[in-house]
């Protein structure tokens, strides 16, 4: 989820910390390149306990309702976790006719630095790639555009290509973040809808 924080952000960070070892460093008596090397391994921990502790930070978040007010609205989202639902394919055979919906389950992983979907119908697999998150703070939505390849079961791998590509959006709200709605298109059809809630 980092991809939220501004450039300007991250840089003025790096710097704000830097110069905070720098001192202490300077007020303990530390020579030049002991002060690179605390420097480096404080950079590094930091880094690492961010990336690592991303799921309870969010969790410290959304438990206290002064953390709410001060961080920005795409932080409180977990999106971690087993969703379900049904997918709705525009996608028709050679007399027209549409498939009926069918049931599918999400799973999502969640990190500081990635996201990543699969989703399982009775037929396919479904893994998202290059997901890159967005927010809108004007309709307070998680947006999640990703590409994707899917691997049919052997039994229908027939009539399913294998590794079908496509794209999607994935859309989540502040106000209902128990529910997500899926827009995809795919290599063969104009794709379709996948409507969830999370388990």
């Amino acid at each position: 989820m980092h991809q939220f924080i501004s450039r300007w952000h991250k840089v003025a960070g790096i710097v704000v910390m830097t110069y905070a070892v720098l001192w202490a460093g300077t007020q303990c008596g530390f020579g030049w390149i002991k002060l690179g090397t605390t420097l480096a391994v404080v950079d590094g921990v930091v880094v690492y306990l961010l990336a690592k502790s991303w799921p309870l930070l969010q969790t410290c978040i959304r438990a206290c309702s002064c953390f709410r007010k001060l961080v920005p609205g795409w932080a409180t989202f977990d999106l971690r976790g087993e969703w379900t639902g049904t997918l709705q394919s525009e996608w028709r055979d050679e007399q027209g006719n549409r498939s009926g919906p069918k049931v599918v389950n999400l799973t999502v992983s969640q990190a500081w630095d990635k996201i990543v979907l699969t989703l399982k119908t009775d037929e396919i697999t479904g893994t998202s790639t290059y997901a890159i998150p967005s927010y809108d703070a004007n309709t307070e939505e998680l947006r999640i555009g990703y590409f994707f390849s899917t691997s049919p079961k052997a039994a229908v791998a027939q009539k399913n290509p294998p590794q079908q590509y496509g794209c999607a959006v994935a859309t989540i709200r502040i106000a209902k973040p128990n529910q997500m709605h899926i827009r995809y298109t795919n290599e063969r059809s104009p794709g379709g809808d996948i409507t969830l809630n999370k388990a």
